[in-house]
């Protein structure tokens, strides 16, 4: 999952932590960098990844690369989760809609 910190991205797996849970490793960065995570986009390719951004008040987006495509078919996804084609459409989406 990609999450947003004052325009650095970082990865959440990279994130050095006993959380497994995507939604609780949220919660651990939303604390470790003092901040809330509401309206921030967040970028996953499972439907964990996108439940996780719902469960704080994230923006979700789906790209269908890796598991994506599959997760989209699957249905199931939060109301306002966003959809690319890969991270680069998202990125592109991203700059233009700040």
């Amino acid at each position: 999952m990609l999450a947003p910190y004052r325009e650095r991205y970082f990865i959440s797996g990279e994130i050095n932590s006993e959380v497994a849970d995507p939604a609780a490793k949220m919660e651990e960065i939303a604390a470790r960098f003092h901040t809330e995570l509401k309206g921030v986009p967040t970028i996953g390719d499972s439907l964990k990844d996108l439940q996780a951004a719902e469960a704080v008040g994230a923006q979700a987006i789906l790209v269908l690369t890796g598991k994506g495509r599959k997760t989209k078919e699957e249905g199931s996804l939060p109301k306002k989760t966003l959809v690319f084609d890969d991270l680069a459409e998202a990125s592109r989406h991203l700059i233009a809609h700040p």
